[in-house]
Parts: structure tokens; sequence; C-alpha cells
């Protein structure tokens, strides 16, 4: 079986048509959360995204759309997603609204023979923990004392990678909507047999920059912003 694993969208449409140019040919859609905030087009990835999906798992920013609770988004974004979420929420109200309180934390993945645990943070805290590409082989082993499943995936930290831990791997699929990892393209994973691959694929950062110029933002904030789309590094 082949399937896809996206994660943090964040309300990059241009990202997101961009992904699914490119992956048509697999059989399910896994997705670890963060469809809103920073990005300038939530209602058209939540349309895009809504029925596509397989299995998912909720965000920190999903959550806080109810909680206002950002105390998981690092300090040089923080403001960022307070401002762009406050610019997102009142567009949701209904069933769409509904739906981001909806997301489950944890999901439960099996194909081929093999179990996926699907958490937007780490095994400790599903929502709004990190697992850190940086982190030692000891530090993961630790970690996944917790984990009862073949392959752990997490999100969260917008940058793609894929460790081996005993006899288990841990997969962050990267962002599809908002690179942090010093490659602005776009990031997900394709998972077939079992055999995990990163996939990086080039999209349209300045018509996703163009669209945020329209929205009312800070001046601040809109140069902030667009650092990070063209950069895929942290703002200053």
């Amino acid at each position: 079986m082949k399937f896809a694993v996206i994660a943090d969208i964040h309300a990059n449409s241009t990202a997101l048509d961009t992904f699914f140019e490119f992956e048509e040919e697999y059989r399910h859609l896994l997705y670890l959360g963060d469809m809103l905030g920073y990005g300038p087009e939530p209602m058209k990835t939540y349309a895009t995204l809504l029925h596509k999906v397989e299995t998912e798992c909720q965000g920190d920013l999903d959550d806080a759309f109810e909680s206002g609770d950002y105390s998981a988004v690092a300090e040089p974004y923080r403001d960022l997603a307070i401002e762009t979420m406050e610019l997102h929420k009142p567009l949701f109200s209904g069933e769409p609204r509904l739906y981001f309180k909806s997301i489950p934390k944890r999901a439960i993945y099996d194909a081929d023979g093999l179990t996926y645990t699907l958490v937007h943070g780490g095994p400790s805290d599903w929502v709004h923990g990190v697992v850190s590409p940086e982190a030692t082989d000891d530090e993961l082993e630790e970690l996944m004392e917790e984990v009862d499943t073949d392959v752990l995936i997490v999100a969260h930290g917008h940058v793609p990678f894929l460790r081996q831990v005993g006899d288990k791997r841990i997969l962050n699929p990267g962002s599809i909507g908002q690179s942090r990892d010093g490659n602005p393209e776009i990031s997900f994973a394709v998972v077939e047999d079992g055999d995990i691959e990163i996939v990086r694929r080039p999209y349209d950062i300045e018509a996703t920059v163009s669209a945020l110029t329209e929205k009312d933002l800070g001046p601040e904030t809109l140069e902030k912003l667009v650092h990070v789309l063209r950069t895929a590094t942290d703002p200053v």
C-alpha cells in the first residue's frame, strides 16, 4: 500500500495544491494537524483538505482555535500565530468551527503489517510536545519507551527527519505550508510497503506572499511571515 503523510499546512493553499498536483497515486492520506495560522487562505485550505484525509490528529493551533492556548508555539512565532489566528477564527462558524474540536489528539493507523502512531507533538504530550531532530539516540530511546507501535509520526517542528530507534522508527514529514529547515519547498512523506521517503517539491512561494500582502496584517508581522516563507528560517 502507498500512502502520504502531511502536516502543518498553515493556511497555505498554494503549497497544499502543489502537494496534490504531485501526489495523486497514494491510496490514503494521513494528516498531523495545524491547518490554520500564518498563511493567507484558511477557508480554501479547509475546503481542499477536509474530505481527502483518511486519518488525522490535532495540532497545537487546532487546539488553540478554541482554547486560546499558544504556549506550545516557539517564541519567534508566537505573536505571528496569535495575530493570524485572530484573523482566521471569525471565518469559521457552524460545522467548520466544530471540526477543530472534533479532531482526535492521537490516531493509530495500520498498513502492511505495521502500526503507526500519529501525534502532532510527542508521546508524552500528544498536541503540544515536540520531538527534536537533534535529539540524541539515548533521548530517543527513552522517548520511544512510551510508544508501543512500529512507527511514531510527529509534526510541530516543521523540520523533516526520519530516525531509526532500535526496531522502531520516528518520522516527521516536515511542513507543507511553512518549512523551517532552510529549504522553503513543501515537505511531506510517502510510505510504500513500509518504506518511508521524505519528499520535497517547489511551489509558487510568491503567490502565497502576494496573498498575504492583501490581509490585514501589521507591517512587522507581514515582513516576518514573508521572511520565513522565502528562507525557511526563523524570523528575526
